[in-house]
């Protein structure tokens, strides 16, 4: 048996994320759906290698729309990211944005929020310094 060269990759949904999307169940039927969303890619070695690829967009089921958090990167080198939802725009679930960090050396995606479409991304919003703060606890290095 011949070992990948590749290593597996996970997805961890933060206690932060998990208690937005659990709110979001009692407002929104899109609750459904982010949720087969982040099932469907802790199942996926492929989806969740993409989740770090800029600008990637997938159609299909699950369609999603990748992009880097531009200005945590670029000034704080922050290896945070966004998903878009792309595929539910009729049952609403595009208004949300899936907000997530990537951590090299465990090979694991961690979803630290869960977000109106809105959101602007102001790094002094309570939303955003409770985000940042999430990613600094989990020890994730600069990049």
């Amino acid at each position: 048996m011949v070992n990948s060269v590749y290593s597996k990759y996970s997805l961890v949904v933060h206690k932060d994320a998990e208690r937005e999307l659990d709110s979001l169940w009692d407002l929104d039927e899109a609750a459904a759906d982010i949720t087969i969303l982040l099932e469907t890619l802790q199942e996926s070695q492929d989806l969740l290698d993409r989740l770090s690829s800029h600008g990637f967009v997938q159609y299909q089921e699950p369609a999603i729309d990748i992009s880097k958090w531009i200005s945590q990167q670029r000034s704080q080198k922050r290896n945070l990211w966004r998903l878009k939802l792309v595929a539910f725009a009729n049952s609403g679930t595009y208004a949300y944005r899936v907000i997530y960090a990537f951590h090299p050396t465990e090979h694991r995606y961690y979803v630290l929020g869960i977000l109106k479409r809105d959101f602007d991304y102001d790094p002094e919003h309570p939303t955003s310094k409770r985000i940042i703060a999430a990613y600094e606890q989990l020890g994730i290095p600069d990049y």
